[in-house]
């Protein structure tokens, strides 16, 4: 009977802090232009791009307040901490150092049913396995190989190139007086 009365009260308080848990969003600001992503991590695809000076809704942090779960303009997603800032004790202060002080929560993150809620209607959606990484069929846009390097071919037979000219005559000893202003001995170098 005492285990009832007492999983009742805690139910009761449960139900009275839920409230104030769920409004404990935080309205922050960006401080530059920052991408809001599909999880905590620079790995996950872009939702979009927040500008400078934006509010932001911050939901939580991950440990050491890196990333935050944020919305925006009805979008919702992740932006790192360090470009988020709020007003506390009359200054403009960083997520990161001054989380935990107005008690932004630290969350977790999986994918569950947070990505088929607000990325369902995404292109890449379906392209994703549900841990967050491309799926081993996802193709990613292939990077173009680097400039193929030429090397001219040595004279065959016997052949010397064309005389080669230096412009400003050259070094001393090479053909010209050595009043080059490009020119110094060795040990002027």
């Amino acid at each position: 009977m005492k285990t009832r009365s007492l999983l009742a009260g805690l139910a009761l308080i449960a139900a009275t802090l839920l409230p104030e848990i769920a409004s404990a969003a935080t309205t922050a600001y960006t401080t530059g232009n920052v991408n809001m992503r599909a999880g905590p991590s620079t790995r996950y695809p872009r939702i979009t791009t927040v500008p400078h000076g934006a509010t932001v809704t911050v939901y939580g942090c991950t440990q050491g307040y890196s990333w935050c779960d944020s919305s925006y303009r009805g979008l919702r997603g992740w932006i790192s901490g360090s470009y988020l800032a709020f007003g506390y004790q009359g200054r403009h202060v960083l997520v990161p150092s001054y989380g935990y002080s107005v008690g932004i929560p630290i969350i977790g993150f999986s994918i569950g049913s947070y990505w088929p809620r607000y990325y369902g209607r995404y292109d890449w959606y379906d392209s994703w396995d549900r841990d967050g990484r491309p799926s081993r069929w996802y193709n990613p846009p292939s990077r173009r190989a680097p400039p193929r390097v030429v090397h001219p071919q040595p004279p065959r037979s016997g052949q010397m190139p064309g005389r080669i000219v230096r412009p400003g005559g050259g070094p001393s000893g090479w053909g010209s007086s050595g009043n080059s202003p490009y020119w110094k001995p060795d040990n002027q170098r």
